[in-house]
């Protein structure tokens, strides 16, 4: 999906520099929800953080964020893998998120908590975080980030059981689609389709 960006060197550029474009180029992937298992930029920005930013930048809150995707990243690739290891790295990285102010990343942390949740069955974990996440939606003002969370929160529900809950995910999710209707919404709109013929089949 990025492979421009992947193709892009940054061993030539300042730690800073670099930390900045590895962490351009994680992000999108997963906003769009696509798994990032395989990203290895994730471990090198874990050594970036480690060799040259992590008390050398002068700027603690630059650093706070730093290692704040740092944490939701390594959590992150874990999702599938290994969710009993992802869930503490992300719930913590959701907590610095919120101490930074951020209500956007914390979303998107709250979205790949219910992934992580929904693959360990955590019903009631799973509960508990859709509604955090919910709160946080009237926040947020980028539509493709909300359909995106709407559309995690109707996974998890239909896995537990929660099938009418599921379907109001996806019609909330296609609402926002309809009244945008950019071309990156209107992308993700078959997938919303597809997943509402999974609930009424």
């Amino acid at each position: 999906v990025l492979d421009s960006l992947l193709q892009i060197e940054v061993q030539d550029a300042s730690p800073l520099q670099q930390a900045e474009r590895l962490r351009s180029i994680i992000w999108p992937y997963i906003i769009r929800i696509e798994d990032v298992g395989v990203l290895d930029f994730i471990t090198s920005l874990d050594s970036l953080y480690q060799c040259c930013i992590a008390g050398k930048t002068g700027d603690t809150k630059y650093e706070k964020e730093v290692l704040a995707d740092v944490q939701f990243f390594k959590g992150s690739k874990l999702t599938h893998t290994d969710p009993e290891a992802a869930r503490p790295l992300i719930e913590s990285a959701i907590m610095q998120f919120r101490s930074l102010g951020d209500s956007t990343k914390a979303a998107v942390g709250f979205m790949q908590l219910i992934w992580t949740l929904s693959n360990l069955g955590d019903s009631t974990g799973f509960a508990l975080v859709r509604l955090q996440a919910i709160e946080l939606l009237p926040h947020l003002t980028d539509p493709f980030i909300v359909i995106n969370i709407q559309a995690s929160m109707g996974v998890g529900c239909y896995d537990f059981g929660m099938y009418a809950e599921a379907a109001s995910h996806y019609f909330d999710a296609l609402k926002i689609i309809e009244a945008k209707r950019t071309t990156q919404l209107l992308s993700a709109q078959r997938d919303m389709f597809h997943n509402l013929g999974g609930v009424y089949a």
